[in-house]
């Protein structure tokens, strides 16, 4: 389970590090529309899922709280909207869990293609 939050962490740090570049940055491929393009129904994801903080906490709480208590999830996408830039995936554990929709911005930051 460590090695995979460490992909995954890694992976996202890599594609923050290869778009900060300036000579990669804002090609087809960069940003959420990089990740989007590799995205369909049924494609393979890892979801970095962070629950609900507690309420009265703060700012800073609520980021060290999620700092402390997120996991990674092995997801499916099972809905795409191209037009609106979301994404609605579901664990592959339980069919029955199907996250809320994802923004671009949360599928850049917190969406890794393929179980890791």
């Amino acid at each position: 389970m460590f090695e995979r939050e460490q992909a995954c962490g890694d992976a996202i740090t890599a594609r923050q590090a290869r778009d900060a570049d300036p000579a990669y940055h804002r090609t087809a491929g960069s940003g959420s529309a990089g990740v989007f393009q590799q995205l369909d129904v049924g494609t393979p994801v890892m979801l970095r899922w962070v629950p609900e903080a507690p309420p009265g906490l703060g700012r800073s709480g609520k980021r060290k709280w999620g700092q402390s208590h997120f996991r990674w999830v092995a997801c499916k996408v099972v809905a795409l909207d191209r037009e609106r830039w979301t994404v609605e995936v579901r664990e592959v554990a339980s069919p029955y869990w199907v996250h809320p929709r994802l923004s671009a911005s949360q599928v850049y930051n917190s969406l890794v293609v393929g179980h890791l």
